[in-house]
């Protein structure tokens, strides 16, 4: 960089170019084909923005495409396929929605996927002149110290991903006094996650005793407080992050509307179900142990051993999880879990017809 570029950046005050971004803009979206991404295009769309979907050469879009929409393939973990994609876009502003859809993924590919990537998107983001970078995070996650807890990879990945956006040293590459503004969205347990805890609790019904079930979590987990949300109000959050005041943190928590304890959540999906579902709780330094066995056997390759600890890391977050708020999130939106494991039931009695006819026609 020459001297007289390295003397306007002395002179001038590195700030964030928080400045809201009103449609019709246009939004980078990366991760768009995915379970979050494609609610947050319709959303974007609902609002009169142009959206750039950032997708791998691999990825389909059929289902994203549309006058106001436009595709770049490129690739999160190359930085200059991204650069190349955003360069000369216009885009006033990058959603991340990148995700890992595979559990049993090896720690090193969810790093290079989600700490590398979120790095990555920054840099093009401040490249093509873009105001703000918004990311799904996992802050909601604190240890007793009030620390973001990163004992997901998951959650480790995306801080380490956030903080290696060293905007100082970006800006003075650029010879730039503005950076976009940073907003981490940390939501609350996902209807992806209550899910699959649905599917546990229906996966353990006891066969001798049909209206009965169980499911077991580490100890203290029972009290935790969470409030669900779905892909489609996390995306209505997202995009509000567009235009709303950017908090001094870069930080903001998203819920669903409705508030519970685990236990009662675990009831709901259970009365869903037509069950009892059994309250079990794992005792910590056993739940440690076989986190440890399975991130062992996770390191050796073994698949079912990694997606053991996925959601073992999971399960131990939560019943460690020391958040303020106890893992709910800003109330808001208007998708109800109640109604996510009635239609999940309702699924399930379907399925059971259908594969009893097929039986019955053999």
């Amino acid at each position: 960089m020459s001297a007289a570029a390295e003397a306007a950046l002395d002179e001038a005050t590195l700030r964030a170019d928080s400045a809201p971004v009103q449609p019709p803009a246009t939004v980078a979206v990366a991760g768009a084909t995915g379970w979050l991404g494609g609610h947050v295009v319709a959303e974007l769309l609902s609002r009169g923005y142009s959206v750039l979907v950032l997708a791998r050469a691999s990825a389909d879009v059929n289902s994203l495409v549309g006058p106001l929409v436009s595709v770049a393939r490129c690739d999160v973990t190359h930085d200059e396929s991204l650069a190349t994609a955003l360069d000369g876009s216009g885009a006033a502003a990058v959603i991340s929605c990148v995700g890992m859809r595979d559990l049993a993924v090896p720690d090193a590919e969810i790093f290079r996927v989600l700490r590398n990537g979120t790095a990555h998107l920054y840099k093009a983001a401040l490249a093509c002149g873009a105001r703000r970078f918004i990311i799904v995070a996992g802050g909601i996650h604190r240890n007793p110290d009030g620390t973001i807890n990163t004992e997901m990879a998951h959650n480790a990945a995306r801080e380490t991903g956030i903080s290696q956006t060293d905007s100082h040293t970006l800006a003075a590459e650029r010879a730039t006094a503005t950076v976009p503004a940073i907003v981490a969205v940390d939501p609350s347990v996902f209807f992806k996650d209550a899910e699959t805890i649905f599917n546990m609790i229906a996966a353990s019904r006891n066969t001798s005793k049909p209206g009965e079930a169980s499911l077991t979590l580490v100890s203290g987990s029972w009290e935790v407080r969470i409030n669900p949300i779905s892909g489609r109000d996390l995306a209505t959050r997202l995009a509000d992050c567009l235009i709303s005041p950017i908090p001094a943190s870069g930080r903001i928590t998203a819920g669903g509307p409705d508030t519970y304890t685990f236990a009662e959540f675990v009831d709901l999906a259970g009365q869903a179900l037509g069950v009892r579902v059994h309250h079990r709780s794992l005792p910590r330094p056993l739940a440690r142990a076989l986190l440890l066995v399975a991130r062992l056997g996770g390191a050796l390759g073994r698949r079912k051993a990694l997606a053991a600890q996925r959601l073992l890391s999971f399960l131990w977050v939560v019943g460690t999880d020391r958040s303020p708020g106890r893992l709910v999130g800003t109330t808001g939106g208007q998708d109800r879990v109640t109604e996510l494991f009635v239609r999940l039931a309702a699924e399930k009695r379907q399925g059971a017809a259908v594969s009893g006819s097929d039986r019955g026609d053999r």
